[in-house]
């Protein structure tokens, strides 16, 4: 964490168009790494959004798709408003939507790092299950989330990380809490879906 400031000037100094910072998930070999709370998450990515403001580069996350909704809300605080197509590009790529994972033995998932299957590509066409397997559907559809996800105004350009989500058993690495929600995080692992 500490290291960061130096390598946004190594971003910069290598002319690079785009620096893409990866949240952790812990899957595999990650759920022995110490991440990061959703406090110090929201932080970083508040800098983040400070970065692609006064750089010439971009700036993404991986695993963090919550960090739209950080940047939007800058943008609205700052007084600069958010343009009516800013929400459009804000969306980006998230588990099953704009993106399917193939393993080697054939099995699609909507992400690497989220281990539920849809189907084999052996059993059944690429584009058929990333269309139509309900896995991808109910991805792709933001009134399917339950809990503080399902609950947030942002869910439309956010829609959380559904890996994260998945292996920590509903926690998506988010401190925004949307107006009026006071349930509860859920105990026992949720759907691909689920927060």
């Amino acid at each position: 964490m500490s290291q960061l400031p130096a390598i946004r000037d190594l971003v910069a100094d290598l002319g690079a168009v785009l620096w893409s910072g990866f949240f952790l998930v812990p899957v595999g070999r990650g759920a022995v790494l110490d991440a990061i709370g959703p406090e110090r998450a929201e932080d970083v990515m508040a800098w983040l959004a400070e970065v692609e403001a006064e750089e010439e580069y971009g700036s993404k996350t991986t695993e963090a798709p919550h960090y739209r909704r950080v940047a939007l809300q800058r943008e609205h605080e700052s007084g600069a408003g958010v343009a009516a197509d800013a929400i459009g590009r804000r969306t980006g790529i998230t588990a099953g939507d704009g993106f399917a994972f193939v393993s080697h033995v054939g099995d699609v998932f909507p992400l690497g790092l989220l281990p539920k299957s849809a189907g084999n590509v052996r059993e059944r066409g690429l584009v058929d299950i990333y269309r139509d397997a309900d896995l991808f559907t109910d991805l792709r559809d933001p009134d399917a989330l339950r809990g503080k996800c399902g609950a947030c105004e942002y869910r439309g350009v956010c829609g959380g990380s559904r890996s994260r989500a998945y292996a920590t058993t509903g926690d998506p690495l988010c401190a925004y809490v949307p107006e009026g929600y006071g349930g509860p995080f859920p105990s026992d692992r949720p759907a691909a879906t689920g927060d």
